[in-house]
């Protein structure tokens, strides 16, 4: 769970517990929509509390601010990744085609001496490779 889900769902449930005391039956609001401004209720809430204990209110929304920035580039960090898995596991006709024949040199007696490469594999695997892409165009 990212430090982005662990804060909405506490937003949610302070945003429940906001509504509860309005006298909604648990599941009977949905904190999303926030028809009632419960969001704002509860942001005069900790700005009274900051008030009353003294805090720099200021200060203290700065502080979030960053702290929200820097939860959203971890988010969006998480995101690229996983994008960059999914198109890591499909791969392109040209890159299995390049892997098959780097794999058939590899086999081959002779890896160093292109001469000594199997000519008829490889050409089939280039073949396959103008197959495939000629289906794809």
């Amino acid at each position: 769970m990212t430090m982005r889900d662990t804060m909405l769902e506490i937003a949610r449930k302070v945003i429940l517990h906001r509504a509860s005391l309005d006298r909604y039956a648990p599941n009977e609001y949905d904190p999303a929509a926030d028809t009632e401004g419960y969001v704002i209720s509860l942001l005069i809430a900790l700005r009274h509390w900051s008030d009353s204990h003294d805090l720099d209110w200021q200060s203290e929304l700065v502080r979030a601010q960053g702290l929200f920035e820097k939860d959203m580039q971890e988010e969006q960090e998480t995101k690229n990744t996983s994008q960059d898995d999914e198109s890591a596991s499909v791969q392109s006709p040209v890159k299995i085609t390049a892997d098959k024949i780097f794999d058939i040199v590899c086999e081959s007696d002779w890896p160093e001496q292109p001469d000594a490469w199997p000519e008829k594999a490889i050409l089939q695997a280039l073949e396959d490779l103008q197959r495939r892409q000629g289906l794809d165009e």
